[in-house]
């Protein structure tokens, strides 16, 4: 048995002067391709929100990242 974790889903916006910043109802995102890496894990899935068409990645929801 493979022990994987749960695909990421993100759960806003994370550009503050998007309307949807905060989680909201209606709030739509399309993966947007990766990245890869040296640290793990290595393939950084990104995204595009698709109300104000800005990119991002998972990073930008770590703790670390801000």
């Amino acid at each position: 048995m493979h022990d994987r974790a749960a695909p990421f889903v993100p759960p806003h916006c994370p550009r503050s002067d998007c309307d949807y910043h905060r989680s909201r109802p209606g709030w739509r995102w399309v993966r947007y391709g990766s990245f890869v890496r040296q640290a793990t894990p290595t393939t950084i899935p990104r995204f595009r929100c698709e109300h104000c068409r800005r990119t991002f990645s998972s990073q930008s929801f770590s703790p670390t990242y801000w």
